[in-house]
């Protein structure tokens, strides 16, 4: 029976996925202002409210909240390295601690959080990160943190947090909780095109990127063009989705003036665990060649296999590369717009970047390995 020969699958998959490292939570400590960097994120969710500790559960909510943190960086650590809080010896120098929290009561009031982080910054940018599979709502945030502090990034960050169950054999439940996301994730990106910020840059790894391309798929065939218009790139990272299906959705979020960026690995066992669950040889974060992709225009692939770190399952080594980081920095600070126009005008053969041993290709989907 097919289930026989799935179970084995599903074992595996718990116990490598699970692991026994300390999750993360929620701590306070409003000390850790004095002592670390301080990256102010903007949260929207459509995860349930728990209480003034923990703040969101796994639990879906009737509608979106939102909140704004202060999340401590601590000045004790390796870039790319994320080290979450022990909540009976919180220490500030060498763990990501929450400095300070509250609650956002509307969307009108995330619109103006947004504003004023333009503000501070004195920037017109705003990116969204949406985390994977397996997550609970402190480690993507401290993710987030961790992301915005290495990149150097100088747009205003905004995390989604869809109610993944955080559990290792809690696959199916979310991808059902991944699809119960779309409306809140689409009003999400709708209010954040409402603000100031010109410039709108939608990060997304794992299970999460499978929520974002649907959830733009169905944007992309009803809304304005001020929607897309502001939107100016996509990045996908370790990707969890069909090749098929993001072959038929990419031509309508490419077609809306919005460059789609893969960072991709063919040594990443999570996303091969996936497609064993599927029948299938990968999934679209670990294609082995450009030219499963087809002919798809203004999709560029950065091949990031050779990236140390992601843990046994080398499944977010982007976020831990100091090469990668710093590559991503500079095009950070360049505009993913710009990067697309440039290849969109001639760039052939890719762009090549060798640093700390890691060798990422940047190139057209020319149809050419």
């Amino acid at each position: 029976m097919l289930i026989d020969r799935l179970l084995p699958i599903f074992l595996c998959a718990s116990l490598v996925l699970g692991g026994c490292g300390q999750r993360g939570q929620i701590v306070t400590d409003p000390a850790a202002a004095t002592i670390g960097t301080q990256e102010r994120i903007i949260v929207a969710t459509d995860r349930a409210w728990l209480g003034p500790t923990q703040f969101f559960g796994w639990e879906r909510a009737k509608g979106t909240n939102y909140a704004l943190f202060e999340v401590s960086v601590p000045p004790q650590r390796k870039v790319g390295t994320l080290k979450y809080p022990n909540p009976k010896y919180p220490n500030p120098k060498t763990q990501f601690i929450v400095s300070s929290s509250h609650r956002i009561a509307s969307e009108a009031e995330f619109i103006a959080a947004i504003n004023e982080g333009l503000r501070q910054k004195r920037k017109n940018t705003a990116s969204m990160f949406i985390h994977g599979f397996n997550t609970d709502f402190a480690e993507g945030l401290y993710r987030e943190a961790q992301l915005v502090h290495d990149v150097g990034s100088v747009a205003v960050p905004v995390h989604f947090s869809w109610p993944s169950r955080a559990k290792a054999d809690g696959y199916l439940a979310d991808i059902d909780n991944a699809l119960y996301s779309r409306p809140a994730l689409q009003g999400t990106i709708e209010a954040m095109t409402r603000s100031k910020a010109e410039n709108i840059y939608l990060v997304a790894h794992s299970m999460g990127t499978f929520l974002l391309v649907d959830t733009l798929r169905t944007m992309a065939q009803t809304e304005p063009d001020s929607v897309f218009s502001r939107i100016k790139g996509v990045v996908l990272i370790s990707a969890d989705i069909d090749v098929g299906v993001f072959k038929q959705a990419a031509p309508l979020i490419t077609g809306r003036g919005v460059p789609i960026f893969l960072l991709i690995s063919d040594r990443d066992k999570a996303l091969a665990i996936s497609a064993k669950l599927r029948g299938q040889r990968d999934r679209l974060g670990s294609i082995r060649s450009t030219a499963e992709l087809g002919d798809l225009k203004r999709v560029y692939v950065i091949n990031a296999t050779d990236l140390k770190g992601g843990g046994a399952l080398d499944h977010f080594s982007e976020a831990e590369s100091p090469a990668l980081l710093d590559y991503l920095h500079r095009m950070d600070a360049a505009g993913i717009a710009g990067l697309d126009h440039l290849a969109s005008n001639g760039l052939q053969g890719g762009v090549e970047l060798a640093q700390a041993g890691a060798r990422l290709i940047l190139s057209p989907l020319t149809g050419i390995p």
